[in-house]
């Protein structure tokens, strides 16, 4: 738990407040979507380096993509 609550502090904006985000099946991940529908959090917590990450569902023009290493 307290690894958890590291994780979350770290990460607030990815939580807090978000709502769902894209249905089962969208991503191998998990995803949070803010308020205003502006910005989609993407977690991967699988521990192997990524490639490629395949999103599906997004209809909007992708403005920015960063990546927030939790091992850095």
């Amino acid at each position: 738990m307290d690894a958890l609550g590291a994780w979350i502090r770290k990460h607030e904006e990815a939580v807090y407040p978000t709502g769902a985000g894209l249905p089962p099946g969208h991503l191998h991940g998990t995803s949070t979507l803010t308020e205003d529908k502006e910005t989609l959090y993407v977690m991967l917590f699988a521990r192997r380096p990524w490639d490629e990450i395949a999103v599906k569902g997004i209809r909007n023009a992708v403005k920015r993509v960063s990546i927030n290493d939790q091992n850095k």
